[in-house]
């Protein structure tokens, strides 16, 4: 959820939106409210927040799929199965696919990527940490994995999808 864009920003309301404890230390110097802030160097004022959110890219996606034996796949998977709106540039990549098979979620990009510059894949209010998931790339395209997710994480209808 972005800050507010005008009117009373407290340091408990960044602190929350950074998923810190709104009652805990902060300082406008601090490395990620920097970050939020958009500001790498120089004075940081209150101001710089007003709007922010910590979520790079928010969209719904609506869930397909198919239900099969020994197999099943639902979620997102592009030109296959369900969709994003708005559709997903990640990171300057397109986003192939999110999507859940045998327990594990899989979330997977068209080009080569490390495995840093981002922290979490939010799915409603489920999180997954880049760190817990298996990370692989190719040439051609990067994938991270997280096993034994809940089943019914993705059993139909739309979700949230957000990233920090």
């Amino acid at each position: 959820m972005a800050l507010p864009g005008s009117g009373p920003l407290s340091m408990g309301s960044i602190a929350a939106e950074l998923g810190r404890s709104s009652t805990g230390t902060i300082s406008l110097n601090d490395a990620d409210v920097r970050l939020l802030g958009g500001r790498s160097g120089g004075a940081v004022s209150i101001g710089d927040f007003f709007g922010k959110s910590s979520y790079f890219y928010q969209s719904t996606m609506t869930i397909g799929g198919y239900i099969g034996q020994p197999v099943s796949t639902l979620g997102f998977s592009r030109g296959s199965f369900g969709s994003m709106s708005p559709d997903m540039a990640w990171r300057g990549a397109t986003v192939n696919g999110i999507y859940t098979i045998n327990n594990n979620l899989l979330f997977t990009i068209d080009q080569p990527r490390g495995n840093d510059n981002w922290s979490s894949l939010e799915i409603n209010t489920s999180v997954f940490y880049r760190e817990n998931g298996e990370y692989s790339t190719s040439s051609s395209s990067t994938a991270w994995i997280w096993r034994s997710v809940d089943p019914t994480l993705l059993s139909g209808g739309t979700r949230l999808i957000k990233f920090k």
